[in-house]
Order: C-alpha cells, then sequence, then structure tokens
C-alpha cells in the first residue's frame, strides 16, 4: 500500500521535497510531533479494532506500524535528522525513562491487558506514544554516535532480515509450547525460547531458504543465479 510513496520518495522531486523537510524537522525538532499519529491511532482506532494482526479489522495495528514504517524512511534518508537524534539521545534516554516508568506505575501495574477508563484514555494514549518515540529516538541517537563502523559480516546478514522476521515467530510459538509443556522456569524458558528461536531460525533460512533460487523470492531476496549462490560462503566455513 506505500509503495507509491516510497517509489514518489525515490524521484528526484520527491527526495528534494523529503529533504527540505527534514532539514526544517531538524532544525525545529519537530520530529517530536511524530508522537501524535501514533496517539491519535491509539486513541480513536485502536478501540473500534478487531482481528489483531489481520489485513481486515486491524485498523490501529495497520496504521501504528505503517505510521512507523515511513517514520523509519524519513528518519533514515537525512543526515540532519539522524544528526539531530544523536545530540538528543540523553534527553530521548531520559523521557523514555519516564513515560515507561509512569506507564508501568499508572496504567500497568503488572497487568497483561490492562483496562483503561475512558476519561483517562487520552492521557494513555499520549504518554504511550511519547514512550515508544522517545526510546526509538534514543536507539537511534546512540546507534548513530557509537556504531559507527558497519561489520563485514552484516554486509551478507542484510539479506537474511526479511526471512527471519517472516520465520522467526512459527518457531518461537513452537519453541515456547514444548517449554511450557515441559514446566521450564521462567528465566530458563525465556533464555532457552531466545536462543532456540535465533538457532531455528538460521537454520531454516541457511539450509531451506538461502540456498535455493526458487524459495528466495519467496522470502524477499532476489533469486542469485547458479554460479552467484555457488560463490556464497557456507555458514559451516564461516564457523571453522
Amino acid at each position: 500500500m506505500l509503495l507509491p510513496f516510497f517509489l514518489w520518495a525515490r524521484s528526484a522531486s520527491g527526495r528534494s521535497a523529503l529533504s527540505r523537510a527534514a532539514h526544517f524537522t531538524a532544525r525545529t525538532g519537530l520530529q517530536w510531533a511524530m508522537v501524535l499519529p501514533l496517539a491519535a491511532s491509539i486513541l480513536w482506532l485502536a478501540p473500534v479494532s478487531y482481528n489483531p494482526n489481520g489485513l481486515i479489522g486491524d485498523w490501529y495495528g495497520l496504521v501504528y506500524y505503517g505510521t512507523l514504517l515511513l517514520y523509519g524512511a524519513f528518519l533514515f534518508g537525512s543526515s540532519d535528522l539522524l544528526a539531530a537524534l544523536e545530540r538528543q539521545r540523553f534527553l530521548s534516554l531520559a523521557l523514555g525513562v519516564a513515560a515507561y516508568a509512569t506507564l508501568y506505575a499508572v496504567f500497568i501495574g503488572g497487568a497483561v491487558r490492562p483496562i483503561i477508563p475512558a476519561d483517562l484514555r487520552p492521557a494513555y494514549a499520549l504518554l504511550s506514544a511519547v514512550n515508544t518515540m522517545a526510546w526509538l529516538f534514543a536507539i537511534i541517537g546512540f546507534a548513530h554516535r557509537h556504531l559507527v563502523r558497519r561489520p563485514a559480516f552484516l554486509a551478507e546478514a542484510t539479506e537474511a532480515v526479511y526471512p527471519f522476521y517472516l520465520l522467526h515467530q512459527t518457531v518461537t510459538v513452537i519453541v515456547v509450547y514444548w517449554l511450557l509443556t515441559l514446566g521450564v522456569p521462567p528465566v530458563a524458558g525465556f533464555c532457552g525460547a531466545v536462543l532456540a528461536t535465533f538457532v531455528g531460525t538460521w537454520a531454516i533460512y541457511a539450509g531451506l531458504v538461502r540456498p535455493w533460487r526458487w524459495i528466495r523470492p519467496l522470502f524477499g531476496m532476489k533469486a542469485l543465479s547458479r554460479e552467484r549462490l555457488e560463490s556464497l560462503p557456507r555458514p559451516t566455513a564461516r564457523l571453522k
């Protein structure tokens, strides 16, 4: 659905418009206004949404995460904005800690699905959106400051991102089901689920997705030629 926007953003007019908008946003601190559409979706769309994670009925999820997708493209497409987030990284971190602490103390308090009174929904929506954006700004700001070198292995790992995204939840559900069946304690179960999810997802990706030309496009990867596939380093060789 957002493809027309991204195609426009790659055009000369799109790049020029977005560059001007990003420069103005960085100079004025207007990136914090990104909180408002997220808060609006929580306030107005969450109550009328049904069928979570579905294409039909999950109006809140589609708008909320679609907006975050656009935010990411906008932020990472501008060196001015990235520099601004780097300068504000400690402020963003402080706001994130304060927002989450307030959310937990006032609204969550250990509940998995807290019930928010109608008169407090505006405050909850705004605070929740501030919590999300502050942590994202802090993570981006610190990463832009300290993660200045890109390890060589990340060049190859980049194409694994989308397959990992598609595969990991299925692996997690299976792993957690058996951990719960076996009665594994929570902390050990969490560590085991994380480790098993990574290892299991990587095994499926490396063995069943990455090497096969006709499967790669189904996971958002380019269908490389047989010669190019054979030239790729194998996971076993890397481990040695």
